[in-house]
């Protein structure tokens, strides 16, 4: 059994993988509303209940970034 990769959204911006967006604000918004309507990303958040001392951590497992790049190109996120 192989150990899943995550991602955090900070690493995701600076990779500059999800292209189309400029600013990490954005980002988040994006991560946000795909949380909300379909979770391509399956993202994890991680808030101050758990163990942070402030704020909210995002981990998006690496194998779906590229599944929400395509459903983007397809203009499939949001159907």
């Amino acid at each position: 059994m192989t150990e899943e990769k995550y991602i955090t959204l900070n690493e995701l911006f600076k990779s500059g993988r999800i292209y189309w967006l400029k600013s990490f604000q954005t980002l988040r918004k994006w991560i946000l509303r795909d949380i909300k309507c379909k979770n391509i990303l399956e993202t994890r958040m991680i808030t101050n209940s758990e163990g942070l001392k402030t704020g909210t951590r995002y981990f998006i497992p690496e194998r779906n970034i590229d599944n929400f790049i395509q459903a983007f190109k397809e203009n499939k996120l949001y159907d």
